[in-house]
């Protein structure tokens, strides 16, 4: 679900985090204008993460992963881009590896883009403090009204 600008939300999320939280920050960029068009890719990356991630505890809806973030555009390029967080899952078994590869094949299959762009359209890293990562990935969102707060 997508939020208008809030501060109050931005600051209520990343104050939910401690600084022994671990996770992901994602960052995905869209090769397309349509903002509604990269929403839904994100929505269904969320949703295939979920799936491949927790399998049927998220198909029977009793599970999912907490993930949110912010959609900006870029300064140089104008490209629409987010930054998710990924909050850890004690019932995730995949490994960094396994995510951090679906990740980019599900990124690559959403947009329809060639495989050589993969590296410039997906950075799937693992956060130590995820409340660090946090205020990265929402830092624009604070401050400009154009840039949504993003929870999926």
């Amino acid at each position: 679900m997508t939020y208008l600008n809030n501060e109050k939300r931005v600051k209520f999320l990343i104050d939910s985090l401690d600084h022994n939280s671990n996770g992901y920050l994602v960052t995905l960029t869209g090769i397309t204008e349509s903002r509604e068009k990269f929403e839904n890719h994100l929505l269904s990356f969320s949703t295939w993460l979920n799936d491949y991630s927790l399998g049927k505890n998220y198909q029977r809806k009793l599970d999912r992963l907490e993930i949110f973030g912010g959609i900006e555009r870029g300064q140089i390029n104008n490209r629409l881009h987010a930054h998710l967080i990924i909050k850890d899952h004690e019932k995730v078994r995949r490994s960094d590896q396994e995510l951090n590869a679906f990740a980019r094949k599900s990124w690559i299959k959403l947009t329809q883009a060639k495989a050589s762009l993969m590296s410039r359209l997906i950075d799937f890293q693992r956060a130590h403090n995820l409340k660090a990562a946090a205020t990265y990935a929402l830092k624009e969102v604070r401050s400009n009204s154009s840039d949504n707060l993003l929870y999926i």
